[in-house]
């Protein structure tokens, strides 16, 4: 099963075009709008989900409800939820890379 996850996320990291990622220190507060494959066409301002990171929490802004997965680099699921419109709170504590799975659509984020 750990084997199937590392593939998938090969396969997503590959296809997604994460090499234009780059990860942010833990002390920036830099805001990434949640996208599919670089194609993000413009939403209606207020509209788009944005995800940001500081100190071992990941900020998820979002105008509606949504489900939430948050994977290891290795593609473990650290935490999985829904959330509700506003701005959510995931605290992970660990440093490291995640990937976080927002409605079909995966942004990489550096704590």
């Amino acid at each position: 099963m750990k084997h199937l996850y590392a593939a998938l996320i090969a396969l997503i990291l590959s296809v997604s075009g994460f090499s234009e990622a780059v990860a942010q220190s833990a002390a920036s507060k830099e805001v990434w709008p949640a996208r599919d494959n670089d194609r993000q066409t413009e939403a209606p301002k207020g509209e788009a989900i944005e995800i940001s990171s500081d100190e071992g929490v990941i900020y998820i802004r979002t105008p509606r409800k949504v489900e939430v997965t948050v994977y290891t680099i290795l593609g473990q699921i650290v935490t999985s939820r829904t959330i509700t419109p506003g701005t959510s709170e995931l605290k992970i504590g660990a440093r490291g890379i995640y990937l976080v799975k927002i409605e079909g659509k995966t942004q990489k984020v550096a704590l």
